[in-house]
């Protein structure tokens, strides 16, 4: 299937990529929280590697498919819930177009569907006050793996989709681009992933 898959392409092509995520998450309906507190999300940076395989099929169409590592999580500003880190494999599949503007330097626009899976990742819970030697009050902090099958404080969905749009610029073997990608899944709170991606690549 694999090789009747690909003859329909002129030419394949290997690529690596690595970079960084700025990730959030949003909501997408009322959690039930009395605490608007929860629903203040801040963004926290962290990276993301992979490589990806273009399929040509046209001097200006090219399909994208790829496997990467991708943390990503976000901040709440609030002592009780500080930080979460959420990592994925993730796999997204590119509509790539391409127009040349100029000797060896190609501009690409690229949309298409991501798929992901919830590999690891750990959040911070204050479980309670007490009083520290000088006599102020410090929350007790337990940390908890972000992805359980049993119910937690703060369980996460492991699977999450959604839609990746972005722009690059391929010089010769090499490549720098920027994309954005919203979640169409409920992570948590009925909230989504949002992640803003800064990549730099080669192409063999």
């Amino acid at each position: 299937m694999l090789g009747t898959m690909l003859s329909g392409f002129a030419q394949t092509r290997l690529g690596f990529r690595a970079g960084y995520n700025f990730t959030t998450i949003t909501r997408i309906a009322d959690f039930g929280l009395d605490d608007d507190r929860y629903t203040d999300f801040d963004w926290k940076s962290s990276v993301n590697f992979g490589v990806v395989v273009d399929l040509r099929k046209s001097q200006k169409f090219v399909f994208r498919p790829g496997i990467y590592y991708s943390c990503k999580g976000f901040k709440i500003d609030d002592e009780v819930f500080p930080k979460t880190n959420l990592n994925y494999l993730e796999m997204p599949l590119l509509a790539v177009f391409q127009q040349p503007i100029k000797d060896k330097i190609i501009l690409e626009i690229q949309v298409g569907p991501y798929f992901a899976y919830g590999i690891g990742g750990k959040y911070e819970y204050e479980e309670n006050i007490v009083k520290n030697n000088k006599g102020e009050f410090v929350g007790v902090y337990t940390k908890y793996k972000s992805f359980k099958d049993e119910d937690v404080i703060q369980p996460y969905r492991r699977f999450d989709f959604g839609i990746n749009a972005g722009l690059g610029i391929n010089y010769n073997h090499f490549y720098l681009g920027a994309s954005y990608e919203i979640g169409s899944y409920q992570v948590q709170y009925r909230a989504t992933n949002h992640c803003f991606s800064l990549n730099v690549g080669y192409n063999f």
